[in-house]
């Protein structure tokens, strides 16, 4: 609608041209056999794949133009065609989609570069191992199979400099609105990723600097297919961890993405039953690397915390589409929505919800969320309280800790999270492009808070920003805790 005759017409001519010179590209892609680093794929077929997200993302998105207007996102997505007339590599095209997402600001629609790491899977190899910027050093700060020194700056890897995946990285890392801090944060945790992508070999040279000594040293990985996670010990971390501490308690949730909602529940309600029985001096909830998961178990956290016994009201926004969460529900789930849709109908949240399923395929529509909060054995816990966070601090983790902030509940300590006060995206939806296998996440629903309705939108910011240092790093010492711990 914003491009000339003129414009359209070069971009066929480009188009054209490279499908002459396309005789050394790939026509399939095949993840048990594509190389994502090496072969050239066609161009016909990333041009085709990027119509279809196009118009995914028009039918599917419930908030497509909140970050970003229709001229400046369809003038990003006629970048992309113009980048896939030629062939490309399956990173480079990975690149190119990135590039043309991260336009829309919404960390939950984008390509995980990772799922790169599962095309010719059998073949790979992985070195586990953490990056982080330091005095402008990518610094070594953890080794999953202690085989790369903690400490060390990384400077090159079989004689390719950092800097070259440094300058990529950013560019496959998702970010929420205008929160620009946690996207370069997350950028520094995926970096190590991305080294692997590029060097699925069992032995590889790896170079660095340590005590102005440069050492290299061919450094062998494990089988890619050993590993079910990062932590680099093929073992998923606890979803929730309690410990006491001295006179402190501290409580880590890697996720609100639980294996089992009841449990998750009953570990809670475990929690706070011991801090009713035994109080601490401080509860320190930990959660740093929490990308997010149910809301419903977000708010779950927040009823043990409620000291002012507010409800919890949120405007969810939907858009119907053949990918909406409705039509994602199992055949019994669906029949038990409808059937308890029918029995309160026309009241509550879920008889909005139910007029939504009812309505034509394109309709948006908005339905109150408002939730009393309350667990299972309305415990209260009313003492000091502390919220960790960081920039892979995401979706539920950030709702959790905006409400956290402005219930005035206690100290918000680390770095910036990766997103505002004015809720997040949510439920995505995978969706794999026909041609070239890759799974891209779409939002199907917006979340926005009513409290912070009147507000301006602000990133979700620590009380003061955390910094680590080297010798922090050298020492395995987790600086921000220890010092919490030590008053």
């Amino acid at each position: 609608m914003y491009l000339t005759m003129y414009r359209l017409t070069s971009l066929l001519f480009l188009f054209v041209c490279s499908h002459c010179f396309s005789q050394n590209c790939s026509s399939f892609v095949l993840r048990t056999k594509t190389d994502v680093i090496q072969e050239m794929i066609c161009p016909e077929l990333m041009v085709e794949d990027l119509k279809a997200l196009y118009a995914e993302l028009k039918s599917t998105h419930p908030d497509l133009y909140r970050n970003v207007d229709v001229k400046q996102l369809d003038s990003a997505y006629f970048v992309a065609i113009s980048k896939a007339t030629q062939p490309k590599r399956l990173i480079e095209f990975t690149l190119i989609i990135n590039d043309f997402l991260s336009e829309i600001k919404d960390s939950h629609t984008f390509l995980n570069f990772k799922e790169l790491f599962y095309f010719q899977r059998s073949k790979r190899h992985y070195l586990p191992f953490d990056l982080y910027t330091v005095d402008g050093k990518k610094t070594i700060t953890r080794s999953g199979l202690n085989k790369l020194p903690i400490g060390a700056e990384l400077l090159s890897i079989n004689g390719k400099s950092l800097l070259f995946y440094d300058s990529l990285v950013y560019r496959l890392t998702p970010q929420e609105s205008f929160v620009v801090e946690a996207r370069k944060e997350m950028a520094d945790l995926m970096l190590a990723n991305l080294v692997n992508l590029y060097h699925p070999a069992k032995r590889n040279e790896y170079c660095w600097t340590l005590d102005s000594d440069t050492l290299r040293k061919t450094i062998e990985g494990e089988k890619f297919s050993r590993f079910t996670d990062d932590t680099g010990t093929g073992h998923h971390s606890p979803e929730i961890n309690f410990e006491r501490i001295g006179q402190q308690a501290l409580l880590t949730i890697s996720t609100f993405s639980a294996r089992s909602v009841n449990q998750f529940k009953h570990k809670l309600d475990d929690v706070f039953e011991a801090l009713k029985s035994n109080p601490a001096q401080n509860l320190i909830i930990d959660l740093r690397n929490n990308t997010g998961g149910y809301i419903l178990l977000q708010e779950y956290l927040m009823s043990f915390l409620n000291v002012s016994n507010e409800r919890y009201a949120a405007n969810y926004v939907y858009k119907r589409s053949k990918n909406d969460r409705f039509e994602q529900l199992g055949k019994w789930q669906l029949w038990r929505f409808k059937k308890t849709a029918e029995k309160f109908y026309p009241n509550g949240a879920i008889a909005q919800e139910f007029d939504f399923y009812r309505s034509p395929e394109g309709t948006v529509d908005t339905v109150l969320n408002d939730v009393k909060l309350h667990n299972r054995n309305n415990l209260l816990y009313e003492g000091p309280c502390t919220v960790l966070i960081n920039g892979m601090s995401m979706s539920a983790a950030v709702n959790f800790t905006a409400w956290f902030q402005q219930s005035s509940r206690g100290t918000v300590l680390g770095t910036t999270a990766m997103g505002t006060n004015a809720g997040t995206f949510a439920n995505p939806i995978t969706v794999f492009l026909k041609n070239t296998s890759l799974p891209v996440m779409i939002s199907t629903m917006k979340i926005n808070p009513v409290w912070n309705e009147t507000e301006p939108e602000k990133a979700v910011k620590p009380k003061a920003n955390h910094v680590i240092l080297l010798k922090d790093i050298k020492a395995s010492k987790d600086a921000l805790l220890d010092q919490l711990l030590a008053h």
